[in-house]
């Protein structure tokens, strides 16, 4: 089974994060077998293949083309060669980069074939958004992207622009990434500005708060202000370990809601509005942990899957599965405890992840986890241990998340274990029950686990649907927190 190639996000700062969703190859050996173990790649094309001419090509060729396959690669080459000229790129850009009334709901895009980049424009509809301490706002992002298609190579630059109307504020964040090459993937990138985040990164989707605080009246984003730089590094060291490291400096002050929005009473069941600071089991409101501060960080991490086959080409390797599991680890220090800095902790991480093909019965995915603060003298909120979670019921798929734990309730400066699997039966339960199968759904099941000194042991047992509609998954989901039950809830997944 070949695994699709990374996307830029997903090998940023964390590629340990990324948990491969498809089998991997000869999964179901148990036993490692060193000595049938190919250290070379399955498949190797030498870079000038396509240049040699067809005696060489007749001469090592076992079985000669048939009339059919000759006139196919002939059309194949004549269309390749027609698509590669200017006037064929040029009309097609033209034709695509018309501005349409559609792009005010989708975004605009435009594309320039023949110096290969983009510049993409977000969609206005999506940069509307609303939180409690900016109140109606606008978020918007103009990206720049160009590629060397011969050395695999590619320049990504983000630009937001941010203004809250309740606020009256305005911040403004850029983010430039160049990868050198699609062999071992190097890649650098710098970012830096005066922006708004959240305490965990992610917690939440913007769009999704937004509609849960506008018709719902619930604000669960928590957010903090901070001007800040930060640079990284990636590259597969060798085949299977990817090295990467990063370093943030930033001033962090946190935020309270809108002067017109904290502690008013809204028009929905007489509610109120949260104030902006998480709820956690270790703290309370206006805790040292929630004070301004300034953080310098260095991260390393790595990732690393022994016996990993892959396939050589040209321009690019593509990674294939192994008999082993990912192994993860990073490493953060808070350089603290002199001058005006103040963070001031070393954190550790560990995360092992694999999928496994069980034929009929489908698939299993699986990843454990543990980390720990082995020095806490000053860590901020923000960098404590977080955990993904969902509290609305639009939740984002992926493995390592939890579905009804509260968000930064159980989030930890001291130390953590936590495991996620799930089963996935593809067509081995529905396939068996007429008309039902046509639907093509697919019954999957998990469990997860999370253990924190302060919040206890926690689980969450599901079971769900997925493939409705080929793009919606529900889950019904099982908390307890200790011994006791939890409320039961459920969960919904789009684009599984």
């Amino acid at each position: 089974t070949i695994i699709e190639e990374p996307t830029e996000d997903e090998l940023e700062e964390e590629p340990e994060a990324r948990t491969e969703k498809l089998s991997s190859v000869a999964s179901d050996i148990t036993k490692f077998d060193f000595k049938s173990w190919d250290k070379g790649p399955v498949l190797k094309v030498e870079s000038e293949a396509n240049e040699k001419n067809e005696a060489f090509w007749n001469e090592i060729r076992t079985v000669p083309l048939t009339e059919l396959e000759r006139k196919d690669y002939q059309r194949k080459d004549s269309v390749e060669i027609v698509k590669s000229t200017v006037v064929y790129k040029d009309s097609i850009d033209s034709k695509n980069n018309k501005f349409a009334a559609r792009s005010l709901i989708y975004g605009y895009a435009y594309q320039n074939s023949i110096k290969n980049f983009d510049l993409n424009f977000q969609s206005p509809l999506t940069a509307v958004q609303f939180n409690t301490v900016e109140g109606y706002l606008i978020d918007y992002q103009i990206e720049f992207s160009k590629r060397n298609k011969e050395k695999g190579a590619s320049l990504s630059v983000k630009w937001n622009n941010r203004f809250g109307f309740y606020s009256k504020r305005y911040y403004s964040k850029g983010r430039i990434q160049y990868r050198f090459n699609r062999v071992n993937r190097m890649s650098i990138y710098g970012e830096g500005g005066h922006y708004i985040s959240q305490f965990n990164e992610g917690a939440i989707n913007s769009t999704v708060n937004s509609l849960y605080s506008v018709l719902l009246k619930e604000n669960y984003m928590k957010l903090y202000e901070h001007s800040y730089g930060k640079a990284g590094w990636r590259m597969e060291v060798f085949n299977g370990f990817i090295l990467n490291t990063s370093v943030y400096f930033g001033q962090r002050k946190g935020l309270e809601n809108a002067s017109n929005i904290d502690g008013t009473s809204v028009d929905f069941e007489n509610k109120y509005f949260s104030l902006n600071q998480p709820g956690n089991a270790d703290l309370n409101f206006n805790a040292p942990e929630f004070a301004s501060n300034m953080a310098l960080k260095w991260r390393l991490g790595f990732s690393y899957r022994p016996g990993q086959k892959y396939m050589e080409r040209p321009d690019r390797k593509v990674n294939l599965g192994s008999k082993w599991p990912i192994f993860a680890f990073s490493y953060t220090k808070g350089i603290g405890g002199f001058g005006s800095l103040d963070a001031n902790y070393d954190f550790l991480k560990l995360r092992i992840s694999d999928s496994h093909s069980l034929g009929m019965v489908g698939r299993l995915e699986w990843q454990v986890g543990a980390g720990g603060f082995a020095s806490s003298k000053n860590v901020p909120f923000m960098d404590w241990a977080h955990f993904s979670t969902s509290k609305v019921h639009v939740a984002p798929s992926g493995l390592g998340r939890f579905m009804a734990l509260p968000y930064y309730a159980a989030s930890t400066n001291s130390y953590y274990i936590e495991a996620h699997a799930e089963q996935h039966f593809n067509g081995f339960i529905f396939n068996k029950i007429p008309l039902i199968k046509k639907l093509k759904m697919q019954m999957v099941g998990g469990v997860h686990y999370l253990y924190t000194p302060s919040y206890g042991h926690y689980w969450e047992a599901t079971v769900g649907i997925e493939n409705i509609f080929k793009l919606i998954r529900v889950d019904f989901v099982a908390p307890f927190r200790d011994s006791g039950v939890q409320t039961f809830t459920f969960r919904f997944q789009l684009g599984f």
